[in-house]
């Protein structure tokens, strides 16, 4: 995880922080039909500073679910520390 100097601006947008730091690739996920490589698939990048630990993700979607109960099979990102 790439360690910065200067932190990102905190607001959703691409900037020059993010310039150094690794991209990792999350592949498509299919979990049920109607899915295609689209569903769940995208990319983040990691970077920290003595004080916090920034993420960036970029995710596609076709099919956006909100609809199930159960929450955690709707379409979302999910950290674990």
């Amino acid at each position: 995880v790439y360690r910065t100097n200067c932190a990102p601006v905190v607001d959703g947008y691409w900037d020059t922080a993010w310039a150094f730091t690794p991209l990792v690739h999350m592949p498509g996920v299919i979990l049920e039909p109607p899915s295609d490589w689209f569903d769940l698939s995208g990319n983040f990048r990691v970077m920290w500073d003595p004080d916090n630990m920034y993420f960036f993700f970029s995710v596609k979607d076709n099919i956006l679910r909100t609809d199930n109960p159960d929450q955690w099979l709707n379409d979302g990102i999910g950290l674990f520390f």
